[in-house]
């Protein structure tokens, strides 16, 4: 019994198809052909097409800077919580930007909005050496960040900080569009 499972999981991945693509929309195990296989089973619905069973990533990669998150959990009826109900956008963030934002909140409720918020978005990591774009002047704590978005390969940066990032508001900077939010948001 070990034996043969162990050569039911071998002979699967030796047909090197990513098993997103080996089920159907009912469940049932596909073919090569894109046919469902029905040794031993009903025959069931017919499986869609293959561009139904790949998954879709999101057309926009956008990056929160601290002062969004912020701005997003301060206040229970902040503008800025659409920005998680947006269509086509994976929202991503790094833990610095995450610690900044919560250093700066003071209410257990902004706590825990906070942590609601960043619970639907991805967590980046913050490269240790990077090196800026030429051009691109930030104090040390806005390098991080931008870094960080850079290194996701995040469409957009979203910031309110008008002081440091206000110059490279509207410009693609290294593949990252840099914008305020009320921006991004009306586009």
């Amino acid at each position: 019994s070990r034996r043969r499972a162990r050569r039911n999981l071998y002979s699967r991945a030796s047909r090197r198809v990513p098993s997103f693509e080996c089920r159907g929309y009912d469940g049932l195990r596909q073919g090569r052909s894109g046919r469902e296989e029905t040794r031993g089973r009903p025959a069931g619905r017919r499986a869609p097409p293959a561009a139904t069973l790949t998954p879709s990533r999101p057309s926009n990669r956008v990056f929160l800077d601290a002062n969004v998150l912020f701005s997003a959990a301060y206040r229970s009826d902040s503008g800025l919580a659409v920005l998680w109900h947006r269509e086509g956008a994976a929202l991503l963030t790094s833990a610095y930007a995450v610690d900044e934002a919560r250093r700066n909140l003071s209410e257990p409720d902004q706590h825990r909005r906070l942590d609601a918020l960043v619970g639907a978005c991805e967590i980046v990591p913050t490269p240790a050496v990077a090196r800026l774009p030429d051009g691109l002047v930030l104090p040390a704590d806005d390098q991080v960040i931008f870094v960080a978005a850079m290194a996701a390969q995040a469409t957009h940066l979203l910031t309110g900080d008008k002081t440091h990032f206000g110059r490279y508001y509207r410009r693609k900077i290294a593949g990252v569009l840099i914008l305020p939010p009320s921006v991004y948001l009306r586009g």
